[in-house]
């Protein structure tokens, strides 16, 4: 079983039977080949955006163990980052091109998806991402077997450039500050993470869905899906995005109790940098719509907001 060594990275690996100490070959292209035919499609679109040096949907993430530790990087497409999950960073537009002229140049498209042996315990050690365009490649490197310095050394790169941009950046000390500072455009919208799950837990009820939101967008789907339906996602605008973070933040999430009442089975996270609130609703046993008094009726107040707001996109 592979050892998950940071909390972002929780993926299956394939093994890899070559001589360790030595970067992993590349799979030879095959025409017939549905990952070949991926990789390049993949590597056409990023070589569109660096001709275009523009792009509608981008992020690019890293997080490798260091000297120092595990360290993360986030670089969304409007040069907002993430230095560590502790900061802000700010990316010139030149730095992002940079950043994918390097993903270029490295042949990040076309690299295997794993290098390393897996096996019993084997370790993540590092794991480059990029977004784009709607398709995602992300390549990992285990702790044992061949070690890629390419995917290394291309990783340092990433981090070093969101924690240069990210030095000195804004933080948020506790949730409540990093939503209140979303809603007064203190910290990028960008910023705001929200997952939502609603979930019919008896028979003949309505049907449940799910909201995540990241980076600006929103992923919206009922359930249960239709075999020939796909989750639908859309852009936010940062005025939307600031109104919702100023919902959160009213709502005090901070000093909700971590169980709440809900008339279906409802899981609620939100995140801001490093400061993140869980909360779970339901009929649970003992509890009413009066239990929690004052603090229960901030939570189904943004609750309506919330439900609003899927409404709203899963509509549109």
């Amino acid at each position: 079983m592979i050892r998950q060594a940071f909390p972002l990275l929780l993926f299956v690996f394939l093994a890899l039977a070559v001589t360790s100490c030595a970067e992993a070959p590349r799979p030879a292209a095959a025409a017939a080949s549905p990952a070949g035919d991926e990789s390049a499609a993949f590597e056409r679109a990023l070589g569109q955006a660096l001709k275009r040096q523009a792009w509608s949907d981008l992020r690019i993430d890293t997080e490798c163990r260091t000297e120092d530790g595990y360290r993360s990087a986030t670089v969304f497409g409007s040069g907002v980052g993430v230095w560590n999950r502790e900061r802000q960073a700010v990316l010139p537009r030149d730095r992002v091109l940079s950043l994918l002229r390097e993903l270029a140049a490295a042949g990040f498209p076309r690299m295997p998806e794993t290098y390393g042996e897996a096996g019993d315990e084997a370790e993540l050690i590092c794991s480059v991402r990029l977004d784009l365009e709607g398709s995602v490649k992300q390549v990992h490197q285990l702790a044992t077997g061949p070690q890629s310095r390419v995917l290394m050394g291309l990783a340092r790169r990433i981090l070093a450039a969101a924690e240069e941009a990210g030095r000195g950046g804004p933080q948020a000390a506790s949730l409540g500050e990093g939503l209140g500072k979303i809603a007064r455009g203190e910290l990028a919208p960008e910023l705001l993470l929200l997952h939502i799950l609603r979930q019919s837990e008896t028979s003949g009820s309505a049907a449940g869905w799910e909201l995540g939101i990241e980076g600006g967008k929103a992923t919206l789907q009922r359930l249960p899906m239709a075999e020939d339906e796909a989750a639908r996602t859309v852009h936010l605008g940062a005025a939307e995005l600031a109104e919702l973070a100023g919902q959160l933040a009213a709502a005090r999430l901070e000093e909700l109790p971590a169980n709440l009442w809900a008339p279906e089975y409802t899981d609620f996270e939100v995140r801001v940098l490093n400061r993140h609130r869980s909360l779970q609703a339901r009929q649970f046993a003992g509890l009413t719509p009066e239990t929690h008094g004052e603090a229960q009726q901030r939570f189904d107040r943004l609750w309506q907001a919330l439900e609003a707001l899927y409404r709203r996109h899963a509509a549109a």
